[in-house]
This record gives C-alpha cells, sequence and structure tokens, in this order.
C-alpha cells in the first residue's frame, strides 16, 4: 500500500509513545499536521525529530501551534549561535569574506572593458568571475521569507544567478536583463 503521508512510523515503543520519522524535504507545516493527526487517531504522543530538533506532539495539540514553536526555537538557537563566540567569530570571517569577494568583484569589472572585443581574454575574464565564491553573492532573503529584499540582496542574489549559470556551462538567460532593469530603477 502507497501512501502520501509524509511520515513513517519507526517505532512503538514499551511506554506507548508512537516514534515517526519525517521523509526528506517534507515541510514542518506538513509533518506537523501529520504527526497531529497520528497523535489523536492512536490517543498517543508522537515523537519525531525534524533538522536536529526533538519534537514531541500530544493528541491535544494544534499542528500550527507545533509549527510556532519548531520555528521559534529554530530562531532561539540562531540567536544564541550569533550571541556565542563562535557565532561571532562566523560573522567576522563572513564580513571577510564578503569584502574579499566585494574587492575580487570590483576589480574583474575594472577589467572588463579591457576584455570586450578580445575573445580569448574575454573568456578568461568570465572563467575569473565564475570562480568567485557564489554563496557570497545568493542572499536567501531573496527568495525565502524576505517579502522585501533590499537592493542589495536583490543585486547580490542577481550575481549569484549568473555566476551559478557560468559554473554550469549554462548561458546566462535574458530574463537576468529585466531583473537588471529592475534592480537599477529600484529605490529600494
Amino acid at each position: 500500500m502507497t501512501t502520501n503521508s509524509p511520515i513513517e512510523i519507526v517505532s512503538r515503543p514499551a511506554d506507548g509513545t508512537v516514534v515517526v520519522s519525517a521523509y526528506a524535504g517534507e515541510s514542518i507545516e506538513d509533518v506537523a499536521r501529520a504527526a497531529v493527526a497520528l497523535a489523536q487517531a492512536e490517543h498517543a504522543v508522537v515523537l519525531f525529530e525534524f533538522n536536529g530538533m526533538n519534537i514531541r506532539v500530544e493528541e491535544t495539540m494544534i499542528a500550527g501551534l507545533v509549527v510556532a514553536s519548531y520555528k521559534n526555537e529554530v530562531t532561539r538557537r540562531a540567536e544564541a549561535y550569533r550571541a556565542s563566540p563562535e557565532g561571532q567569530a562566523a560573522e567576522v570571517a563572513r564580513e571577510q569574506r564578503e569584502a574579499a569577494e566585494a574587492l575580487a568583484l570590483q576589480t574583474l569589472l575594472a577589467e572588463l572593458p579591457a576584455h570586450i572585443g578580445t575573445e580569448s581574454r574575454l573568456v578568461d575574464w568570465i572563467g575569473r568571475l565564475a570562480l568567485l565564491d557564489r554563496g557570497g553573492f545568493d542572499m536567501p532573503a531573496v527568495a525565502g521569507e524576505n517579502p522585501a529584499p533590499s537592493k542589495s540582496q536583490i543585486a547580490r542574489w542577481i550575481v549569484g544567478q549568473v555566476i551559478d549559470a557560468f559554473r554550469r556551462n549554462h548561458a546566462v538567460h535574458p530574463v537576468f536583463a529585466l531583473h537588471a532593469a529592475k534592480y537599477t530603477a529600484a529605490n529600494v
């Protein structure tokens, strides 16, 4: 029998709980709904791990509150990490990496006019551009839950997408001309 459930029962310990596993790629919203439904059907506590976090669902719970609790804990852990010595060191390293990437990009952009018209030099330039660390040029806030990304975030996303196209040996899609025009016209 096949099922569309985002979870699978993996064990039923002697304490009466039901331990489930979420399938890869499932959202916390779908897993929480399925876990609450299972808890209600089984009249039991359902336990599962989601992105390294242990979650306990009781039959009286509402899926939306399970999701909110999960997201609050994710936020709390992220804030605690950023405040920790390791998180602060990672932030300093990120800032240094971004400064180096920005300098490398500025250097490459300054060289571009000298390479236009000479295929071999232009191809070499594109190759060096493609080697820039895309991670610094692809802000998740643009594609994620941030409804109003900054102009800088949009610019970094556009550059990241172009670098990714180069890395995959793809042409830069013409739609990026529209993105660039919107970026230029934006007062964000």
